[in-house]
């Protein structure tokens, strides 16, 4: 407890740079988002003609806790790396497995807390804007959010961990994150599977896309009421494709 509680103060500037990260790509542009779309003082549902197009605008929040999860392990399981940081953690009066649990929870806690804080700040925004948001779907898709987060990190984490190198770590990381859509090609060359001759059906056995696919599907449920072909097209059903997580979100 005692090297959980001092390793957690001394990443206090970490979780600070954390959140001005999430800030500057969430925060900072909602806020002149919102403030122009509600100048315009447009009609929203069920005003069936007018198609208003509003967004959660969360799509580079959640893409950058995605890459959080990519890159936080290299971070967190970087003395593995340097003899003199090796010999110095092991040291310590502990195993190398509390060791190594203690450092991946600060470093997950490092990173939500921050996430969290902006996350809620931003949807509270939009509820101030716009009333008629379905709020519910964003306490719902957070959950969601963090538990993909933290799988996301310990697959990241449980792969890197295997090299003894920096750069082996990386290219093992990313050697498993493609490692499906690897798969998915050799059985499409074997037994030429029509409905995966398509490019987007490759990217979505990438990891990184589940944060893509349920950023944009709860999207679609916050706004509903606000974007009348959402509205029509209904809670389910909503196909995500590679190239839409960027022109919707």
């Amino acid at each position: 407890v005692k090297y959980f509680l001092i390793s957690l103060k001394r990443n206090i500037p970490f979780v600070i740079f954390n959140l001005i990260i999430f800030s500057l790509v969430y925060i900072v542009p909602l806020l002149f988002i919102l403030l122009e779309k509600k100048g315009n003082s447009e009609p929203s549902y069920p005003n069936y003609n007018y198609h208003y197009n509003l967004s959660t605008n969360y799509g580079y929040l959640i893409t950058v806790l995605a890459i959080y999860a990519v890159v936080g392990p290299v971070i967190c399981f970087k003395y593995l790396s340097n003899k003199k940081q090796i010999d110095t953690f092991y040291s310590l009066p502990l195993s190398r497995e509390k060791i190594s649990i203690v450092n991946l929870l600060i470093s997950i806690i490092c990173i939500i807390v921050p996430f969290t804080l902006v996350y809620f700040i931003g949807s509270v925004m939009t509820l101030i804007f716009y009333p008629e948001v379905q709020y519910i779907y964003y306490v719902v898709l957070y959950f969601i959010l963090i538990a993909m987060f933290v799988m996301y990190y310990m697959f990241n984490a449980f792969f890197y961990t295997r090299a003894n190198k920096v750069v082996d770590g990386c290219l093992t990381v990313l050697f498993a994150n493609f490692t499906l859509i690897l798969i998915v090609c050799v059985v499409n060359q074997l037994f030429t599977i029509d409905f995966i001759n398509n490019d987007d059906f490759y990217f979505s056995f990438l990891p990184f896309m589940g944060f893509a696919e349920y950023g944009n599907y709860f999207n679609n449920l916050i706004v509903a009421k606000y974007n009348y072909k959402d509205y029509m097209a209904g809670y389910n059903n909503i196909k995500l494709t590679y190239t839409q997580w960027y022109s919707r979100i």
